[in-house]
């Protein structure tokens, strides 16, 4: 174990920038390199493009880094996927200054400049050691997944754009920021567009169904929104793993997903082009994607009124039928229930409670909205 000091921060921090041979930095699209595969997802990785991604300003340089680790990183496409995208352990590594895994450095800086004692320092450091203590950059917020979903990327791009072609008009922070949400967004698209041409390849050699729905909705949502349940499923996912790249953790919330889903289920099923079998196979499959990450505490939350109307739905029930099938720690569930929740609603909810999971948690609409 290194010692609790300022040349121990150093000597980690040089070990870790000189291990990697920045020369490989390649093609994304070049298979052949086993090097990248091996490497791309673990904290080496992380370090070679944040040094090869530097920018003298700070802002433009998460951002480069951001994008850089959207275009290399590892993507997976299994032949009997319904979704794609690894949503394991939340890939990046916080955006802290240093880019590498240990949280010694920080207790060193605490030691040397004298906030904590050398026994202190290594009490910290041993209880990190058996996971006693952890430090996580989750934050309580919801992302605008409906206006996304509604819109898509391009309205943003082009708005972006239209700000950095008149950039005489901005100046200073504006433009910083202006330039660093282009290198971002351009980075994602980048990120959805390989799924595309990764489920593409897979489709070719087993002519599966289900990789040809992949490849032709990933290819639709590189710039455009979606246009059935299907894929405002798979954009919800996309946009998910786009926050917890930036954050390195998962605790983020979906807000109230059988709200915003909804009109997309309504549309599929007026038109006949979904079942409600097969929303609930989709549902549940989103809900199994989310229990594959670790550590991740995301929260779904359904149900609701609005001036004492009900606003639970087909979905709702579908949310409780998910997890009640998948049986995972997340994503955890919350109910917010108001007077006039339909009895088969509060049945299904007494039902998953039932089975020891500790889902739903229940709200009451009206006490929490007079609160507020």
């Amino acid at each position: 174990m290194c010692s609790s000091t300022p040349e121990c921060y150093e000597e980690i921090r040089e070990k870790l920038y000189n291990k990697i041979d920045y020369q490989k930095i390649i093609d994304p699209f070049n298979k052949e390199d086993s090097y990248w595969k091996n490497v791309i997802d673990n904290y080496e990785m992380r370090n070679v493009l944040w040094n090869y991604s530097y920018d003298s300003n700070e802002v433009l340089h998460r951002a480069k880094y951001l994008a850089a680790f959207w275009k290399h990183k590892n993507i997976e496409v299994n032949e009997d996927d319904i979704f794609v995208g690894d949503v394991g352990i939340a890939p990046s590594y916080n955006f802290t200054n240093y880019a590498f895994k240990d949280n010694q450095a920080d207790i060193a800086m605490l030691y040397y400049n004298g906030e904590l004692s050398k026994s202190e320092c290594d009490e910290f450091i041993n209880a990190e050691g058996m996971g006693l203590i952890c430090r996580n950059p989750g934050k309580h917020a919801t992302a605008a997944y409906k206006k996304l979903l509604n819109e898509g990327f391009s309205p943003r791009y082009e708005f972006i754009m239209g700000k950095l072609n008149n950039s005489k008009k901005i100046s200073g922070k504006e433009l910083t920021f202006y330039q660093s949400e282009k290198i971002v967004l351009e980075g994602f698209r980048w990120l959805i567009k390989r799924y595309a041409l990764a489920a593409q390849e897979l489709y070719k050699k087993t002519g599966k169904e289900n990789l040809g729905l992949l490849t032709e909705s990933c290819s639709w949502l590189t710039d455009d929104p979606p246009k059935s349940f299907y894929q405002a499923i798979q954009m919800l996912l996309f946009i998910h793993i786009g926050i917890i790249s930036e954050n390195g953790c998962g605790s983020f919330s979906f807000g109230r997903i059988d709200q915003y889903l909804y009109p997309f289920y309504k549309a599929d099923i007026e038109n006949g082009s979904l079942t409600k079998e097969q929303a609930q196979q989709y549902i549940t499959a989103f809900w199994q994607k989310l229990s594959e990450m670790e550590r991740g505490w995301q929260n779904v939350t359904i149900g609701g009124s609005n001036k004492d109307k009900d606003e639970c739905n087909e979905i709702t029930l579908m949310c409780i039928n998910a997890a009640k099938e998948i049986r995972g720690q997340q994503p955890q569930l919350s109910l917010r229930v108001g007077n006039n929740m339909p009895d088969e609603v509060w049945n299904k909810a007494i039902d998953l409670i039932s089975c020891g999971m500790g889902f739903p948690s229940l709200f009451n609409d009206t006490v929490c909205k007079k609160s507020s």
